[in-house]
């Protein structure tokens, strides 16, 4: 791809040729006297109007090449990966078991908070996945505004900003992402049925902790529909079970414990994206983590 100051010189050196041409046919004779028609052009009217139509396929041969480099530098991966007041939704390169507390050495930190540990100190320790350097400019690569996609019984839910833009990333992948979803009034997404394996999302199959309940409408819990496309702002253990998670938050991963609900990218295009089923707390599972703008 040709830089864009060549395009920009082509086409400014196009548009003074073409002037210079019109000046020389103005100024110079380009017909005989009393002789009219085009016989009666002369050499040097042939060579100005000459000038005249290489200096117009320049500037517009100039004009193409600038905007081709603009739009170039419009699709590269680090643009389209999101930026100004968007936000990311990142898969994690890593993975852990239910016992997230003790991975991220997080004395005196909540559950969650060691969730968001484990998220900031990866998404910032592996700087080439898509987003990262637009985030760092940014200022959004920080504790307050880095979590991870979880919820923990009855303490709650990470939960993203409403009515906000986020893209997708993978924290081991520079390739993968560059789709995006936006929350509704709630904070919940992704509001449609994309599948999250595709190369401009996550980019493979993955499994990962979510704790995350449906988004219901209609009725009473689990008598009401259950959506497909947007998920729930609860924990799907407090709504069910009225217990923690991996006994009793995110800190235990030696056995099964009371289990933890994963979501996988291999799952289809519904709510098993987010809830795909229980699974043991002595599992490995990725994590989603966010970033807010």
């Amino acid at each position: 791809m040709l830089p864009q100051w060549f395009g920009d010189a082509l086409k400014y050196s196009g548009n003074l040729i073409a002037f210079a041409a019109v000046l020389v046919a103005v100024l110079g004779e380009t017909r005989l006297q009393n002789r009219p028609g085009p016989r009666s052009i002369t050499k040097s009217g042939w060579a100005a109007m000459a000038l005249v139509v290489v200096g117009l396929v320049m500037s517009s041969l100039g004009t193409r090449l600038t905007v081709r480099t603009q739009t170039f530098i419009a699709k590269t991966p680090e643009a389209a990966g999101g930026g100004g007041s968007g936000g990311y939704f990142v898969m994690s390169k890593d993975t852990w078991n239910g016992d997230l507390y003790s991975a991220a050495g997080a004395g005196g930190l909540s559950p969650l908070g060691a969730a968001d540990k484990l998220c900031l100190r990866e998404l910032t320790a592996l700087t080439s996945w898509r987003g990262y350097s637009t985030a760092k400019s940014n200022g959004q690569l920080v504790a307050s505004k880095v979590h991870a996609f979880l919820c923990n019984g009855g303490s709650g839910c990470n939960n993203l900003q409403p009515e906000t833009t986020y893209y997708f990333a993978n924290a081991g992948d520079t390739r993968a992402g560059g789709a995006s979803f936006t929350t509704d009034s709630s904070g919940n997404g992704p509001q449609d049925d994309a599948t999250w394996n595709g190369g401009s999302y996550f980019g493979g199959d993955f499994s990962y902790w979510t704790d995350r309940d449906w988004l219901w409408s209609g009725s009473s819990y689990n008598n009401g529909t259950q959506s497909s496309t947007t998920w729930g702002s609860d924990s799907w253990a407090e709504n069910n079970t009225k217990s923690e998670t991996c006994n009793p938050g995110w800190n235990y991963g030696s056995a099964c414990g009371w289990g933890a609900i994963y979501g996988s990218t291999n799952s289809g295009n519904d709510s098993k994206r987010w809830w795909t089923n229980g699974t043991c707390c002595n599992t490995q599972q990725h994590l989603i983590c966010f970033v807010n703008p």
